[in-house]
């Protein structure tokens, strides 16, 4: 294993071969793992306006935090509503085939899954509307 002050060598050096990275930061990244170092290397190269809205403690423990405001933000954003589409639900459920175990009304909302291989029945996965409780049947 190598030494505590080997190691902030490494990373020191590293900085100085970076040319993206402002000085600025050299100091507060030069106590972070290589890793870490590597990994807001690579980050701020694609999205350096980051650094004006978040900290780099921030940053580096939540990665996400990179591509707030960026392109591929967006684009990420467009897939994920063409895929899972929000569901609003307009009409009320009066009445269910299923009942609740627990309080016995006839509210309960559930969906179907297939779980298991394809020769296995599908499961349901139920909520009480009224008391919201949930099972699987």
């Amino acid at each position: 294993m190598q030494s505590n002050k080997t190691t902030r060598d490494m990373v020191v050096n590293y900085l100085k071969s970076c040319t993206q990275i402002p000085p600025k930061y050299s100091k507060q990244l030069a106590t972070k793992s290589p890793q870490q170092v590597r990994h807001f290397a690579t980050h701020f190269e694609i999205n350096p306006s980051a650094t004006e809205h978040f900290s780099i403690e921030q940053l580096l423990q939540s990665p996400d935090l990179w591509l707030v405001g960026t392109e591929y933000a967006k684009q990420r954003d467009q897939w994920l509503h063409e895929v899972y589409p929000k569901y609003e639900d307009t009409e009320e459920i009066t009445e269910s085939i299923l009942i609740c175990g627990k309080c016995k009304q006839r509210k309960v909302d559930y969906y179907q899954k297939q779980t298991r291989g394809a020769d296995e029945p599908m499961t349901c996965f139920c909520h009480c509307l009224n008391c919201g409780a949930r099972w699987v049947q």
